[in-house]
């Protein structure tokens, strides 16, 4: 294994982590419209409408790049933030390769299944413990683990 396939390891891992924080609703809504952006994508892989998302449009705002793991995931699939010449920030996937979709959705089934698999309600979060840090920088970073880990 190389640094690479390392460094898309921890992206996945993170990932996990994070989609653990929420709850079996909100990952029900989130995978299903993650499910619909990336199908898009992959049955017209050549039209770039589909490969813009704008942080501007309400529902992936908050379906998708509001919910712990959202970036990450979409980040882990190569999606990268980008900003107009008017200053709107979007999410470009012009490096998001069709092979990796099929991939991604697979990842993500599984990973949702897990994570629900420990969840007690819909309304709480699926992690068994959450684990928070705060940086120097005054930013902070959490994560989900469950109590086996």
């Amino acid at each position: 294994m190389d640094d690479t396939d390392s460094d898309v390891d921890k992206v996945w891992e993170k990932c996990a982590r994070r989609l653990m924080l929420n709850s079996k609703e909100k990952l029900d809504k989130f995978q299903a419209i993650v499910l619909k952006l990336l199908r898009n994508i992959f049955s017209m892989p050549n039209d770039p409408k589909f490969r813009v998302l704008r942080f501007s449009n309400l529902t992936v705002k908050t379906a998708v790049l509001d919910v712990p793991g959202g970036m990450e995931l979409l980040a882990g699939i190569g999606f990268v933030c980008c900003s107009s010449d008017t200053g709107e920030k979007f999410l470009s996937g012009d490096l998001v390769k069709v092979e990796s979709i099929e991939v991604a959705l697979s990842w993500l089934d599984n990973t949702v299944k897990t994570c629900k698999s420990f969840c007690l309600s819909d309304q709480r979060q699926c992690a068994e413990c959450i684990v928070q840090v705060r940086l120097p920088t005054g930013n902070s970073v959490n994560g989900g683990f469950l109590r086996s880990e």
